[in-house]
């Protein structure tokens, strides 16, 4: 029966990532691609308009903006839903362009920080934390209407730790199950994967504090930072 569950988490989590995967790569082959032409055409009759001198010229090169912001918004959210395989080097960096995606596509102050002296040994444990930590990141989105999140990488009594804590509305056990059900199974199962420790708890203050903590040791590579 263990086997049999692990099996279906496994395709669930797999199917759920396939389809992000299809919707991202949709957004930049369709819309993606129409943004560019559209902008295109409205830069070209900006110019002419302005080359003219038509009154028209100033608000048509609003509208060029505005094509720009929209393309730049679709580029960040083909990111967050279609994102490449994130090795052991590179998971902070990863994990810093998350915080930089949310803050930029949303009025919610997210930051990371990590120790830099933290080195994940295995890529598929790099690739797990980071899903996690996406995953978290847009439950809070989605479900807690927070002001602020914080996603951390650190290493308390030798245990490489994700945490990412938000200030929104919390849960109580009965939201658990219905809200964001979903999300946490994943986390739960990519926990697992990597022979983590996964833990969801509302916090004092009224937001949500998700922590998954390795359990086996990891390298710690000494600053070389003056």
């Amino acid at each position: 029966r263990v086997i049999e569950r692990d099996r279906l988490q496994r395709q669930l989590v797999d199917a759920v990532w396939n389809q992000h995967r299809r919707l991202g790569q949709e957004l930049h082959d369709t819309l993606g691609q129409s943004l560019t032409g559209i902008g295109m055409v409205a830069d070209s009759l900006a110019k002419r308009l302005a080359a003219i001198g038509q009154p028209e010229a100033e608000k048509q090169a609003e509208l060029v903006g505005m094509i720009q912001q929209a393309k730049m918004e679709v580029r960040q959210l083909t990111k967050v839903l279609y994102p490449v395989d994130v090795d052991a080097q590179g998971l902070l960096a990863a994990l810093d362009e998350l915080a930089v995606a949310i803050s930029e596509r949303s009025q919610i102050r997210c930051e990371f920080k990590g120790d830099r002296t933290i080195q994940i040994r295995d890529n598929e444990a790099a690739t797990h934390l980071f899903r996690i930590a996406q995953e978290a990141v847009h439950n809070a989105v989605k479900h807690a209407r927070p002001q602020r999140i914080a996603i951390a990488l650190t290493r308390p009594r030798g245990r490489v730790t994700l945490t990412v804590r938000d200030d929104g509305a919390g849960f109580t056990g009965a939201e658990t199950a219905r809200s964001g059900g979903l999300g946490m199974r994943i986390m739960q199962y990519r926990a697992n994967a990597i022979g983590a420790q996964l833990s969801i708890e509302s916090t004092g203050t009224g937001g949500t504090l998700v922590r998954c903590t390795l359990k086996r040791e990891e390298n710690h590579v000494p600053s070389h930072d003056a």
